[in-house]
């Protein structure tokens, strides 16, 4: 499965690649954490690398116990978070920054691996809530 966060990597930092390189997106470097709240770049390292760090854990967690459901159906949304992930933080490392290239105006910019984690927390946030909705009604 981790197949996945590797696809996801690479998929995110060609695109990125691409839009530094070209016109075809306006990459841009967001220096900011979420919700673009600023602080120092070594402290946005920090807490980067430690987030994900937990994100493994978690993973590694849940990768001994595949028999239990809700380990089987919280697996592949963890891959997704570390694999966007774990791309944002080599970002950091190397520009300082995430690189955006996608835009809604007025409300956000983002990236392929935004896009990733934030698809891979709102589908641990379903599985979880699915899971004990069926343990609740047995």
């Amino acid at each position: 499965m981790a197949w996945i966060a590797v696809i996801i990597l690479v998929v995110d930092r060609a695109v990125k690649l691409i839009a530094l390189k070209t016109t075809i997106f306006e990459g841009t470097i967001n220096s900011s954490l979420v919700f673009y709240f600023s602080i120092d770049p070594w402290i946005s390292q920090l807490v980067s690398v430690g987030a994900l760090g937990g994100i493994v854990c978690m993973a590694a967690l849940y990768g001994k116990q595949l028999n239990d459901v809700l380990a089987r159906t919280t697996y592949i949304p963890l891959i997704l978070v570390f694999g966007g992930g774990a791309s944002n933080v080599i970002d950091r490392f190397i520009y300082g920054g995430v690189i955006d290239m996608f835009i809604i105006p007025g409300v956000t910019v983002f990236n392929v691996a935004d896009m990733a984690v934030l698809g891979g927390a709102a589908w641990l946030i379903y599985a979880i809530w699915h899971q004990k909705y069926i343990q609740e009604r047995s």
